[in-house]
């Protein structure tokens, strides 16, 4: 689909009436839904201990053949989606200030074992989503930047690259990385072929096949090009909250944007309030039931091939909550997840 966004022509989009005063969010609570009709055939692999498939269905987990078992704080697990493909990450030596050592690289396309591209400092999908950009180690403190097809055939050309370089994605636009110097760190986007800096951002929130969605002062939101250095501003819905990572959808129309606070009014309670910027017009879609209550910091999210938003965190209460836009409420699944669950997760 076209990937062009159509500016808003009028100032009241969402929340409430035009008086610009947003409307007070409902009290906070568990995921409400309804137990599924009919199987709903999600599948997700979760970066529990021991990397797994979990079938949303039954709530049974099985760990991936060949996947690293690892321990709790001490090995840390994460999956991303590239295309269709989830690959694991997983590390040693980790604990709240990072990973000591470089992490595994390993692919998994449900065709057979897991397929290991290697180790990696930090790694992400490219924008023709067959391959990935990572940053390898040379030793001696010394790293570089490559791209690695999943297949495994032999990577591109390299280039040098500071070890603590974090990939983030890549687009049409250019290859996006977060870098800290002296200061805070800083989202970069960069022609990989040249290492020519294309546009420099403070906070990046989500990328879209040829823009990225970013904040560059309190609670404001655009859409911006990098090349053309177009502009589009998008409201900011959930007041008090700050958004979290973003999920773009399969085909491309929707970008789901959790809003978080981890102390809601400076309280243990925390906030998660799910919204849907429709790439069309740039409206928000808030999903039924948001926002929850729910730990913040272990929640994932991700989009089925089918067209639905997945939810799922540690609470065994919740489940796996789907829902698909323009529906009445979820879909509630049962849980348990799995110990060592690490906020991420991919449906395949």
């Amino acid at each position: 689909m076209s990937t062009r966004v159509i500016p808003l022509l009028f100032a009241c989009l969402v929340l409430a009436a035009c008086s610009g005063t947003p409307a007070p969010p409902p009290p906070l609570g568990p995921m409400r839904g309804t137990p599924p009709t009919h199987p709903t055939g999600i599948r997700l692999v979760v970066p529990s201990v021991t990397p797994s498939v979990l079938t949303a269905d039954t709530g049974v987990s099985a760990p991936i053949p060949g996947a690293p078992i690892g321990k709790l704080n001490v090995r840390q697990n994460w999956v991303i989606r590239v295309g269709n493909t989830a690959v694991i990450g997983s590390a040693p030596k980790c604990n709240a200030y990072g990973c000591l050592d470089p992490a595994d690289v390993l692919v998994y396309d449900k065709s057979g074992p897991l397929r290991s591209l290697g180790k990696a400092r930090s790694f992400a999908a490219s924008a023709d989503a067959q391959g990935l950009w990572m940053i390898r180690d040379d030793g001696n403190k010394q790293c570089h930047l490559e791209l690695q097809p999943l297949s495994g055939a032999k990577p591109g050309p390299s280039s040098p690259a500071a070890c603590s370089t974090v990939l983030i994605g890549e687009n049409r636009a250019g290859l996006a990385l977060r870098i800290t110097t002296n200061g805070p760190s800083q989202t970069v986007v960069i022609d990989p072929a040249t290492g020519r800096t294309i546009q420099q951002y403070s906070s990046l929130i989500a990328m879209t096949p040829d823009q990225l969605l970013v904040s560059e002062a309190e609670n404001t939101l655009t859409l911006v090009d990098p090349r053309s250095e177009a502009k589009h501003p998008v409201s900011w819905p959930a007041q008090g909250s700050q958004p979290g990572n973003a999920v773009l959808s399969r085909d491309g129309r929707y970008l789901a944007v959790p809003f978080v606070d981890p102390s809601v009014d400076g309280t243990s309670h925390q906030s998660y309030d799910l919204w849907l910027l429709d790439l069309t017009d740039l409206s928000w879609v808030h999903p039924p039931s948001m926002p929850i209550e729910v730990d913040v910091a272990n929640e994932a999210l991700d989009w089925t091939a089918a067209g639905d938003v997945v939810i799922a965190g540690p609470e065994t209460e919740t489940g796996v909550g789907s829902w698909r836009p323009g529906q009445d409420s979820w879909t509630l699944t049962p849980g348990p997840l799995l110990p060592g669950w690490m906020a991420t997760m991919v449906s395949i």
